[in-house]
């Protein structure tokens, strides 16, 4: 993903935590994860080194679906690539 990305999830049928997934790699700057769900800020961690981490939280709505939106605090781009590139994001959603 770039420095932010949105899903679209449809809300499970029995109560499940947000659970997302990413990796940092270790020529990304991003430590500071922020994951906002319908617009408000649910969750946010900062990690102190690279690798894989999972962040999740409990979602109370009554929705049919949920807008979920990661932002990352930096993104770099690689030689040959312009885009900006934030973190790698292995799953998102509902478990």
């Amino acid at each position: 993903m770039a420095e932010q990305a949105t899903v679209l999830l449809k809300r499970p049928e029995s109560p499940a935590p947000l659970r997302l997934v990413i990796n940092i790699p270790s020529s990304a700057p991003a430590r500071h994860v922020r994951l906002l769900v319908d617009g408000q800020l649910v969750a946010e961690e900062t990690y102190g080194s690279s690798g894989a981490f999972t962040l999740a939280v409990p979602i109370a709505t009554g929705a049919p679906s949920v807008t979920v939106t990661m932002i990352v605090d930096k993104t770099f781009s690689v030689p040959g690539d312009q885009r900006k590139l934030g973190v790698i994001v292995t799953g998102v959603g509902f478990r």
